[in-house]
């Protein structure tokens, strides 16, 4: 885990922005994807029931979560043809 994660958004994020982000972190940088170099996911496709399973949530919780965190610039969200969404309800 990052250690920005505990240093900088631990002591800043409510509970649920705090599970959302180590689901988000445990989702991409988490998997290795090259063996020979150690290089790591940097992106994933994570639904929001996903989201809700992992966390232990609500819809509305976790929307919220997500919102506050692409706000934020802790991550970023995208439709499945990778276009940017920048709306919670997109």
């Amino acid at each position: 885990m990052p250690h920005v994660i505990i240093r900088q958004w631990m002591p800043r994020l409510k509970d649920v922005e705090l599970r959302v982000l180590l689901v988000v972190t445990d989702q991409t940088l988490g998997w290795i994807e090259d063996q020979a170099t150690g290089r790591r996911k940097e992106q994933d496709w994570i639904s929001r029931g996903q989201l809700m399973k992992k966390t232990g949530r609500g819809h509305s919780s976790v929307s919220v979560a997500i919102e506050t965190l692409a706000q934020y610039g802790v991550i970023e969200a995208y439709d499945e043809k990778a276009r940017p969404l920048k709306t919670p309800k997109e």
